[in-house]
């Protein structure tokens, strides 16, 4: 049996996860750090995981929405961040982002230690060949 002290199960291997785990949640906890991830991103559709230390945190479909074209410039990025609460101290972190057709697919890593009730942000970005950025702050 699982107690309030005791981490939680992980049932489901990380490669075969389809939902976040409850290793993370959106209601936050005396003991739970509030990780925001904002994304700025110019794909049509895109699948975004994050992983805290090998459990699946974060879900999100990527998608174009309503962006401005900006003549020869090209299309405005679209925006889109979620909070996910962890658990205080220290996580490695990474972010997958994967396009349906197989175009686009790529992980970073970052490490970080988080302190109870001390917000951090996990940034994602592309760079002009897609090149994904993780940065945490």
């Amino acid at each position: 049996p699982q107690t309030r002290d005791s981490p939680p199960e992980n049932t489901v291997p990380p490669a075969q996860a389809d939902e976040p785990s409850n290793f993370a949640s959106r209601t936050p906890s005396a003991r739970s750090v509030p990780l925001l991830v904002a994304v700025e991103h110019k794909f049509d559709h895109a699948d975004l995981r994050v992983w805290v230390d090998d459990h699946l945190v974060l879900r999100q479909d990527l998608q174009a929405g309503n962006r401005k074209r900006f003549g020869a410039f090209g299309r405005a990025a679209a925006k889109v961040s979620r909070t996910a609460n962890i658990t205080a101290g220290k996580h490695d972190l990474r972010v997958d982002v994967r396009t349906a057709n197989g175009d686009y697919d790529q992980s970073h890593s970052v490490k970080g230690t988080f302190h109870s009730a001390t917000r951090r942000t996990l940034n994602v970005s592309f760079g002009k060949n897609n090149e994904m950025k993780v940065t945490l702050k």
